[in-house]
């Protein structure tokens, strides 16, 4: 390898580092997108021990960008599949087959250069599934929230209280809090196909 390509490993590998640092997911994507086509130019392959592959995956993942994930995949070497970046896949496809049980089994498997990242991927899904449900039930039992949440049934009910829903006394089902009526008429055609995605996953 020339000094020069070295040094445009070396330029990518500091601003990646520094845009994850700051969880500035999107910038990453960009950055490691312009490495591979840098790379592919230059007819050399990333190896093994790079993680850009890694890291581009799990940002886009964050960025609930399950399309182009795949498609990231599939350029991957095949060679390269194997170890840390099937694991990485793995959360991948339980997403998109919307398996929330596997995929937060899945993470504790993840690879541990790769922590704060799956970390960063948990707290998203969290965070979108529950905005979701928060428009798709009027109430919802412990045990399904909890699968949906990938936390405990005590710790299910100690955050959704702390987000203001309300449990049912005499029940183990919880009350999400009301959306405000201009958030939820501002639900989009791809929001509600979402609603209908995790009810049907949660119904199977």
């Amino acid at each position: 390898m020339s000094n020069a390509l070295r040094g445009r490993f070396e330029f990518y590998r500091e601003k990646i580092h520094q845009e994850t640092e700051q969880k500035n997911y999107s910038r990453v994507i960009a950055l490691c997108s312009e490495f591979e086509l840098e790379v592919s130019e230059c007819g050399l392959e990333i190896g093994p021990i790079d993680p850009f592959y890694g890291i581009h995956l799990l940002c886009l993942l964050i960025q609930n960008d399950l399309n182009n994930a795949r498609f990231l995949w599939k350029r991957i070497p095949t060679d390269l599949k194997g170890g840390e970046l099937f694991l990485i896949w793995k959360l991948g496809k339980h997403l998109w087959n919307r398996n929330y049980k596997e995929f937060y089994s899945s993470t504790k498997s993840a690879p541990s250069q790769y922590q704060g990242l799956v970390k960063a991927l948990i707290d998203s899904v969290r965070a979108r599934t529950f905005t979701l449900l928060s428009r798709a039930y009027s109430s919802i039992s412990i045990a399904d929230c909890s699968a949906f949440l990938g936390l405990s049934p005590e710790e299910t009910v100690a955050f959704t209280l702390s987000q203001g829903w309300n449990q049912e006394q005499q029940t183990l089902f919880l009350v999400p809090k009301r959306q405000p009526e201009d958030v939820t008429q501002k639900t989009g055609i791809a929001q509600l196909q979402q609603l209908t995605e995790y009810m049907v996953a949660l119904e199977q």
